[in-house]
């Protein structure tokens, strides 16, 4: 019995410890837009500023095109504008940006930045934490949900909770309904890190989600 035992915790020590190293791709600030990124249109995505922790915010998205191996390649580019005057660029050259089908960004609370940018059946949710104006950090989150599915992000204390919710249809009053589902992924702010892995099951999140 106890030889099973100690298998089964040094099994759980295992998974806590890779747990534990887990990391997110992060997209590193530029001073300066790329010349071959032009602003999206208005009819794609609108400009919004925010009031918080530094100030004035406003976000805004960009399209990229590369040649690559004489292949054209399609990224997203995502810009901060300070009250000052200031920009930062975040580019995502991993992702070929022809797949998203819709962009949203939003703040929550007073220092984080959503940008989401949506495929069929999930996306990729770009985090801003600007703790403040000379240390801003980024992280970038693929899911996986349902058509019309998305994503809830919410802040408590230190921590970000990314929620997925699935599309299950529209009531009585033509109103969208959505279920949650899975569990959560939670990320914490840390000082000089940046946005790192609490908790939640990372693949289960990158994995379509049913109802």
């Amino acid at each position: 019995m106890k030889k099973y035992l100690i298998v089964i915790m040094g099994m759980i020590c295992s998974f806590g410890h890779a747990d534990a190293n887990i990391k997110f791709e992060t997209l590193q600030s530029h001073s300066q837009l790329s010349k071959v990124c032009k602003q999206d249109a208005l009819d794609v995505f609108k400009p919004k500023t925010y009031s918080l922790n530094v100030g004035k915010v406003t976000l805004n998205s960009y399209s990229c095109i590369r040649q690559k191996h004489d292949n054209p390649q399609y990224y997203s580019a995502y810009a901060l504008k300070f009250a000052s005057g200031k920009q930062l660029f975040f580019y995502d050259q991993t992702t070929d940006a022809s797949a998203y089908v819709d962009i949203d960004a939003y703040a929550v609370g007073s220092s984080i930045v959503v940008f989401d940018n949506m495929n069929e059946r999930g996306g990729d949710l770009i985090l801003i934490w600007l703790q403040d104006a000379q240390h801003v950090y980024s992280t970038k989150i693929p899911y996986m949900t349902s058509d019309e599915g998305s994503v809830d992000v919410a802040v408590q204390g230190e921590n970000i909770i990314l929620q997925k919710k699935v599309y299950i249809g529209d009531d009585h009053q033509a109103q969208v309904k959505f279920k949650k589902v899975g569990q959560a992924l939670v990320l914490k702010k840390e000082n000089t890190k940046g946005l790192t892995y609490s908790s939640g099951h990372v693949k289960n999140f990158q994995h379509e989600a049913f109802r």
